[in-house]
C-alpha cells in the first residue's frame, strides 16, 4: 500500500521556506539584497570581526610566550654566572682574615708611620704601638735580632718578626712558604725601599731571611734605581 502525499495545504510561510530552498543558490541578490542580505553582511562581517579578534590573541599569547621564554633563558645565565662568581666572592673573606701586622715602634719615627700606611695599601691590616726607645732595643734583642740585623721599627705577624722597611711582598711570601725562622729584617733604614721614599731613588739593599741558629740568608734583593 503507497502512501499519498500529504493533501495538507502549505501556509506563506511554508512557501517562503521553500523557496528559499529552492532559489537560493541560483539568485546571489537573494542575500545580497533587501533587509535579509543587510542581515547576513552583517553576521559575515561579525565573522570577519571575530576571527581577527581571534588571529590577534593568538599572535599576541605567542609573542608573551616568546618574552617569557627569552626572559626564562636570561634568568638561567644570570643564575649561572651568579652560581659560577660565588666561589670568587666567597674567596675574598680569606684575604681579609689573614694575620695583621702588630708594629712596635718609637712615637716620633715619621718613616715607620709611611711604611705602616703602604702595608696597610697592600691589604695587611695593622695595630700599632708606640713604645720608647729602651723598650723597643729590649724587645728586639729578646726576639734573637742582633744589633746589626736592626732597624727603627718592629713588627710581629703570625708568630715570624718583620724588623724594618721588608717590603709587602716578601712578607706575604714568607707566609705562604713559612720557613723555620726568626722572621725578615732590612738592616738599617735604605733609601727608597717600604716608606723611605720614592722608588725611583731607591738604593740596592737586601731582604734578610733570619734563621732560629743565627744564620743568615738573603731571601730577596732590590737593585738601584
Amino acid at each position: 500500500m503507497k502512501l499519498k502525499p500529504s493533501k495538507w495545504p502549505q501556509t506563506k510561510s511554508h512557501k517562503t521556506i521553500s523557496n528559499m530552498k529552492r532559489g537560493s543558490h541560483r539568485n546571489p541578490a537573494f542575500f545580497l539584497g533587501g533587509a535579509d542580505g543587510a542581515e547576513h553582511k552583517q553576521v559575515k562581517l561579525t565573522k570577519i570581526n571575530t576571527n581577527q579578534r581571534r588571529f590577534v590573541l593568538i599572535t599576541c599569547i605567542k609573542r608573551a610566550k616568546r618574552t617569557l621564554m627569552s626572559n626564562l633563558t636570561l634568568s638561567r645565565r644570570r643564575f649561572l654566572i651568579s652560581a659560577l662568581a660565588t666561589p670568587v666572592l666567597s674567596a675574598a673573606p680569606a684575604i681579609a682574615s689573614s694575620p695583621a701586622l702588630h708594629v712596635r715602634k718609637d712615637p716620633s719615627c715619621g718613616c715607620c708611620g709611611a711604611w705602616i700606611k703602604i702595608m696597610q695599601a697592600n691589604g695587611f691590616s695593622t695595630t700599632v704601638e708606640n713604645v720608647d726607645y729602651d723598650a723597643l732595643y729590649l724587645f728586639k734583642q729578646q726576639g734573637g735580632i742582633s744589633d746589626d740585623l736592626m732597624s727603627c721599627h718592629t713588627a710581629e705577624i703570625d708568630g715570624y718578626l718583620i724588623e724594618g722597611h721588608v717590603p709587602a711582598a716578601d712578607i706575604s711570601r714568607l707566609l705562604a712558604q713559612r720557613p723555620e725562622a726568626i722572621g725578615l729584617t732590612v738592616p738599617g733604614m735604605p733609601s727608597g725601599s717600604p716608606g723611605m721614599g720614592p722608588e725611583n731613588q731607591r738604593e740596592a739593599y737586601e731582604v734578610l731571611l733570619m734563621r732560629k741558629d743565627g744564620r743568615v740568608e738573603v731571601f730577596s734583593s732590590y737593585a738601584a734605581a
